[in-house]
């Protein structure tokens, strides 16, 4: 990598890490970024400081991506080091949900009181599959893949969703369709 690409990925770090500073909701404004970024290099995971150094302002966003705790952290030095990697997938993610906190959405709450419980990443996947096809819509890779993402995905789509959700149940094992019980 030359020194003028190591400059422009300093300056895009930057950018990056003030984007989600200034304007946590405008996706677009980062995604740009990110697609700068991402042609910039040649492997796909970032592992310049600029971008991952461990620094007060995003040392907590930097862990909530990677999906690390505190508690967890302390155990692995490496871990624990100034450079996370970020995959690009990683980014993406963490520009689509902005400043979102799935744990107190509206959403997730409704979900929570409609089966009175707390339900796991996989039924809550298998509610939104079933939600999205009675809906006529399809959840993205990424809302399949990560819990936060998946509440997003339904606080985004929520409008058509939620006529759905008083047809399910949850016995404590399985979220099922009225009519399957």
């Amino acid at each position: 990598m030359t020194h003028r690409e190591i400059q422009e990925l300093r300056k895009l770090g930057d950018k990056l890490i003030d984007g989600f500073k200034q304007k946590p909701n405008n996706a677009q404004h980062i995604i740009h970024i990110l697609e700068r970024t991402v042609h910039i290099l040649s492997n796909p995971i970032i592992t310049s400081p600029v971008f991952c150094s461990a620094t007060d302002s995003n040392k907590g966003m930097i862990d909530a991506l990677m999906g690390n705790s505190t508690s967890a952290n302390s155990n692995n030095s490496e871990e624990n080091s100034d450079h996370l990697p970020l995959s690009t997938e990683t980014l993406r993610i963490a520009a689509r949900l902005g400043n979102f906190d799935w744990k107190t959405s509206g959403v997730w709450n409704s979900i929570k009181n409609h089966f009175n419980c707390a339900i796991s990443h996989s039924e809550l996947k298998k509610l939104g599959l079933q939600l999205a096809e009675d809906a006529h819509l399809i959840p993205d890779r990424d809302a399949k893949r990560r819990k936060s993402v998946m509440v997003k995905w339904m606080e985004d789509n929520w409008a058509k969703l939620s006529p759905f959700l008083h047809l399910y149940s949850y016995d404590g094992k399985a979220i099922h369709r009225a009519s399957e019980l």
